[in-house]
């Protein structure tokens, strides 16, 4: 900004242009540093949506596949009191606001709101290398009067604001309208910034006096401007700053009070560099292979256009013209065919175009193509995941290593997924605890918040770990989680009857360490939060039992046994209720699958009928 401009503006006015101006050079230094990234993802994203002439388009057909593989479950929050023990006087209460804020984030997430920003943001991760989905905190907000006697008795009308419908809101937001500071580690950022296009007449939503301050006499009038929104962790605010001429047109202090200030989690980045913060895009890495993949169809495609089946004749061509339109069982007189007989015939006389060599061609053309989607499918691990691409030659051991080998390749893709929605759990959590009323958590929960539960919620409830059920984003293989819970009920059961001796002869206080020795064991199975809270009970019954005499140690063995049994059966109702889902969700993660094996079906038949196999 000039001195002349500097002169022009207020002092306070030209402090905000020259900070405003500040940012929009990180900002531009920011985007000229991811320069080439964002333009190869702008290139992924235009083949992924099929703006670009592809004849075979690898990249949806990949990405199809992957994203439900990596999320197609509704995750199920998992929130309970850390470190503390039943005699501790802050159980009861701890416990109730764990239950509370458990409740509560069932109730945020259960229309299937956070689904489809995850969808979207595992997308964007794998079309253009990074997803990005923010937190929004929004309440009804409006004035009520009333009226209430002053202290002479006069009745006074009093405006108070009045909140309701607290509520957190997730969005996902566009890869190219995201951006970060210099930094190597994403808790390290100094700063992160998102672009908004907001209408001129949307402005007002802004700070109109900040802005008119600002504004210069020669400033061009606009229908819409770019705004961009930057978090500034040094400052602990976030301001509003035009592209255009550099004004900011608003600023906030902390609007949500984060722990980790930023309203995103750590993005969803497939392919990571240590150090660098600049993301990669996955179609980078067969890029080639793909191009390859596309001429070779081009190709295809050319030939089976000019390979068509033709011929001439010499001479009076009308009564082979009869000869050719003819339907089946149909004799046609040809007046002329002593001249045929006499060259040796109708097949000599027919003259046929030459494709021997065009179908030599085409036949070697699909051994290549289907050679570049296997080194495809080898680089991405497609062939792994979608079972509907093994052979039907394959055994069923075959098939099933196949299986396990998928799982483990994206293992470490969907905890990705998985962390990023236990962090968006982790933010909801904190807005709820800060921002929601007591009333509308017992509107969520359907439990009693009591002052006790209130100043929990006001320390931050740091004696609670929020987290996400094991496997519950990814329903994928209810098969496999059959057989593991199987094995484990199969397996408890041998404990037990090899144990119980042993706890008979020594005595009630073997059943402590029995207790703990069985606890280490189970806990190398996904058996869900019941499942672990049943562990902890019995593990608390049987330390409470070893320092009971006698008589009340066998009632206390008895109970705990009990319990046991209680949660074998909650078990057991759980794997009967994968058996009813496994139905719905095979059809999802086999759906990709059934549409390759027809694909393939009829590419077979076509390539049978063309004599290539």
């Amino acid at each position: 900004m000039s001195d002349e401009q500097d002169d022009s503006l207020p002092n306070e006015a030209a402090d905000l242009k020259d900070r405003g101006s500040k940012w929009m050079e990180k900002i531009r230094a920011a985007l000229k540093r991811d320069e080439k990234w964002r333009k190869a993802a702008a290139d992924a994203e235009k083949i992924y949506e099929c703006e670009d002439d592809v004849d075979f388009n690898i990249l949806f057909s990949n990405v199809e596949t992957i994203v439900p593989s990596l999320y197609n479950s509704t995750a199920i929050p998992d929130v309970r009191a850390k470190n503390i023990k039943k005699d501790n006087p802050a159980y009861g209460p701890l416990t109730s606001a764990a239950k509370i804020l458990e409740r509560s984030l069932e109730a945020m997430v259960d229309d299937d709101v956070l689904d489809t920003e995850i969808e979207a943001s595992v997308q964007n991760a794998y079309v253009a290398g990074r997803g990005v989905v923010r937190v929004r905190f929004d309440a009804d907000v409006y004035e009520e009067t009333t009226v209430a006697p002053d202290d002479f008795g006069q009745p006074v009308e009093a405006v108070q604001t009045v909140v309701e419908n607290e509520r957190v809101i997730y969005e996902v937001v566009p890869w190219a309208d995201y951006i970060e500071g210099p930094g190597a580690r994403f808790d390290k950022l100094p700063w992160i910034a998102f672009r908004h296009t907001v209408q001129d007449e949307d402005m007002d939503d802004f700070d109109a006096e900040m802005i008119k301050a600002q504004q210069e006499a020669n400033f061009e009038q606009r229908d819409e401007h770019t705004i961009w929104e930057i978090w500034d962790k040094s400052r602990k605010s976030v301001c509003f700053v035009r592209e255009s001429d550099g004004s900011i047109v608003m600023e906030k202090e902390d609007p949500l009070g984060l722990s980790g200030f930023f309203p995103v989690p750590h993005p969803v980045e497939p392919i990571r560099v240590t150090g660098k913060r600049t993301p990669v895009v996955p179609y980078e890495a067969y890029r080639s292979l793909a191009k390859e993949l596309d001429r070779t169809t081009s190709r295809i495609n050319a030939i089976m256009k000019g390979l068509k089946v033709k011929g001439g004749f010499a001479g009076n061509g009308a009564d082979i013209e009869k000869l050719a339109d003819a339907d089946d069982n149909t004799l046609v007189p040809i007046e002329d065919a002593e001249s045929f007989l006499a060259t040796g015939g109708l097949e000599k006389g027919i003259v046929w175009w030459p494709i021997d060599k065009a179908i030599t061609v085409l036949r070697e053309l699909y051994v290549a193509r289907d050679q570049t989607k296997q080194a495809i499918y080898e680089i991405t691990g497609i062939s792994d995941i979608v079972r509907g691409a093994s052979k039907s030659s394959e055994t069923a051991t075959a098939q099933q290593i196949k299986t396990q080998w998928g799982s483990l390749r994206i293992k470490r893709p969907q905890s990705q997924i998985e962390r990023q929605v236990r962090d968006l759990f982790v933010m909801t959590s904190e807005l709820i605890m800060s921002q929601f009323s007591a009333q509308r958590l017992q509107e969520l929960s359907g439990e009693q918040v009591t002052p006790e539960i209130e100043a929990l919620f006001a320390q931050g409830l740091k004696q609670c770990r929020v987290d996400v059920e094991s496997d519950s984003t990814v329903r994928g293989d209810l098969t496999r989680q059959k057989g593991e819970m199987g094995q484990f009920l199969q397996s408890s059961s041998g404990f037990f009857q090899a144990m119980a001796p042993v706890v008979q002869q020594g005595g009630p206080q073997l059943a402590g360490p029995m207790i703990a020795l069985y606890s280490s064991f189970a806990r190398m199975f996904n058996i869900g939060s019941q499942g672990e809270d049943a562990l902890d009970q019995l593990i608390e019954l049987a330390e409470q039992a070893a320092n009971q005499p006698p008589d009340d140690q066998k009632k206390q063995l008895a109970q705990a046994m009990q319990q046991l049994e209680m949660a074998i059966k909650q078990l057991e109702a759980k794997e009967k209720q994968a058996d009813i889902a496994k139905t719905q969700s095979d059809m999802q993660i086999d759906q990709r699958g059934q549409q390759l094996k027809e694909a393939e079906f009829v590419s077979g038949e076509r390539d049978k009928a063309m004599g290539f196999y």
